[in-house]
């Protein structure tokens, strides 16, 4: 007889104990898979803890305040140097001949008497490209002048910046960047951070990264007076452990090969207590081979010093060629007396407009989202195991 859906058999006790025995199977049966279904998330738990503990041994590898202090030193190197006046000398020598490998370049810059002197200069050139020394050590300087080191200054008010040498002259200002080719006798406009020519700024001199580069920073390991943090990518830097400033650095291209390694040596107190490495190397390598190296030796410097206005206006003279290169188009024009002021000529000849500043997106923040992961998976972890005490 049914009632409420329940099956009720009454006088049959063989019966009744063969429906008993099938409903106490199935409740074992089902117990029996409640019981594999818990150890099955037991294991579960057990990986994803895991997973959650080799995320923060990755992030814990290095020391907040180990990263903290260095980032508040490469902050305060940024903003020490409120303005700039340095004289240096610089040099590009190509050395894709002699096919030397990093340790080749480590043996030869070591092996360097630090000085900023003429002879350290003369020795770099002829270690680096013994065959051009040779040719300049030949060469008939009253004939023509030649100079392996071109002589040059930086000036920097914190807004506008410029970099005046023989041969070319840049000024960066009023959102321009002119470049004055003494040469030619020609004035080049570009729109300020879009012109492809290269010139040492003032970041090149006080030498440390940005600080943002130190949240992929995946460890830091002390030395003798050195610290050396390690990216995933396999670059490193190592920095003096008391002042967190540069000493080496080796970057790692995409393939997994080297592509860059720059010293930084002789660092020194300047006017406007700036400390800045007097000499700067940076290698740069091909298939693991050195290719170009890019040399700055300061000369003198003054931080921190008045800056007049003046410093940053190009006159241009008669005759000069005036070439407007904004919006991707070249419009040139010879002018027949001179310009006071180049940036007040090319912004009232042809402002442009409409320019469109390339951005760069935003890379996704792996290290938050798997630190946030991590947490979520601890919290729900929790849970799980005070729910099972109870």
């Amino acid at each position: 007889m049914k009632s409420g859906g329940a099956l009720r058999i009454y006088g049959c006790t063989d019966l009744s104990i063969e429906i008993a025995s099938h409903r106490d199977g199935g409740a074992l049966h089902s117990l029996e898979q409640m019981i594999r279904f818990m150890g099955r998330c037991k294991k579960i738990f057990q990986v994803v803890t895991i997973f959650s503990l080799l995320v923060t041994i990755l992030y814990a590898s290095k020391t907040p305040s180990q990263i903290a202090a260095i980032e508040a030193s490469w902050s305060s190197q940024k903003s020490s140097a409120a303005t700039a006046r340095i004289t240096f000398y610089k040099t590009l020598i190509d050395c894709d001949e002699l096919k030397l490998s990093v340790e080749d370049v480590v043996e030869i810059v070591d092996g360097l008497k630090s000085s900023r002197d003429e002879n350290f200069r003369s020795n770099l050139i002829q270690k680096f490209n013994p065959k051009l020394f040779k040719k300049h050590q030949a060469h008939d300087q009253k004939k023509q002048k030649w100079d392996l080191w071109g002589k040059r200054t930086l000036i920097n008010d914190g807004f506008r910046e410029r970099s005046v040498g023989s041969d070319t002259d840049h000024v960066i200002a009023r959102g321009l960047h002119l470049i004055h080719n003494q040469l030619n006798h020609e004035i080049s406009c570009y729109e300020r951070g879009l012109c492809e020519f290269h010139y040492h700024q003032l970041d090149w001199f006080l030498a440390v990264l940005p600080t943002k580069a130190l949240q992929k920073v995946v460890s830091v390991e002390e030395g003798e007076g050195t610290q050396t943090l390690r990216w995933k990518s396999g670059s490193w830097l190592v920095v003096d452990a008391e002042n967190q400033l540069p000493i080496e650095e080796e970057v790692i291209d995409s393939t997994g090969t080297i592509a860059k390694r720059v010293f930084f040596r002789e660092f020194a107190g300047y006017p406007g207590d700036v400390m800045l490495p007097a000499i700067r190397i940076e290698v740069s390598f091909r298939d693991s081979a050195a290719r170009h190296v890019m040399v700055t030796v300061v000369d003198d410097a003054q931080l921190n010093v008045d800056v007049p206005e003046f410093e940053f206006v190009l006159p241009a003279p008669a005759k000069s060629v005036m070439a407007d290169l904004r919006n991707n188009q070249r419009k040139a024009q010879r002018i027949k007396q001179p310009v006071e002021d180049s940036a007040e000529f090319f912004l009232a000849s042809a402002v442009s407009a409409n320019v469109k500043v390339p951005t760069v997106a935003q890379s996704f923040n792996w290290k938050a989202f798997f630190l946030i992961l991590n947490g979520l998976v601890l919290i729900v972890l929790g849970v799980t195991l005070w729910r099972r005490a109870k």
